[in-house]
């Protein structure tokens, strides 16, 4: 079994499939469902509208366990072996975060979409009942504060997606400071004019 597979593996746990958010009335949507959608996507073979998974031993940085290219549907990891820890599991998660955007099509401010991605990413940390402080570090506490209770409220609602509030919304956005304005672009996953978008929740 390959990297692709073992991703896509990951995609489909229960600690995955729990997490289930909205954005700014539903700006940016993160869903289990979304994650599986995306997991289909991801194969050893080659299959059409392919998120391609690349190791890259050049990739730097602490956080640079893996990194997702939206012009290329092209997850790189810095080796086939980010997996076999929990800080890379949760970095893949908030990777794939941000492919899951991608393959719904639209373009989300950058803001937004890095820190929906932290929040998915602490959320799968909180459903391992990890320690996050020794995890991931540089998760920052506000957005640990936001899963938590996200993910509090979506148990009640019975695994429900649930929206951030204004105020997490802004304290979501404040703690992304650092990636300025602009937008992340969304098209879809699969190379050429066809590609594929998913609609779903």
């Amino acid at each position: 079994m390959g990297l692709d597979q073992d991703i896509q593996n990951l995609l489909r746990t229960s600690f995955v499939q729990e997490i289930n958010f909205s954005v700014s009335e539903r700006t940016v949507i993160v869903s289990g469902q979304g994650f599986r959608a995306l997991s289909d996507h991801l194969s050893d073979n080659y299959i059409p509208h392919k998120l391609w998974v690349r190791p890259n031993a050049g990739l730097v940085g602490h956080r640079n366990e893996a990194l997702y290219n939206s012009g290329q549907d092209t997850l790189r990891v810095r080796s086939d072996t980010v997996l076999l820890t929990q800080f890379g599991r949760g970095v893949v998660v908030h990777e794939c975060t941000h492919a899951q955007i991608d393959l719904r099509g639209r373009n989300t401010p950058v803001r937004s979409n890095e820190g929906a991605a932290y929040i998915a990413e602490a959320w799968y940390h909180l459903a391992c009942v990890a320690d996050i402080a020794a995890t991931a570090p540089d998760i920052p506490a506000v957005i640990i504060t936001i899963a938590r209770d996200l993910r509090a409220r979506s148990k009640q609602a019975g695994g429900a997606v649930v929206e951030l509030t204004p105020q997490q919304v802004n304290d979501a956005r404040g703690a992304m400071d650092r990636y300025g304005q602009g937008f992340y672009l969304g098209n879809g996953i699969g190379r050429g004019r066809n590609r594929s978008i998913y609609r779903g929740p």
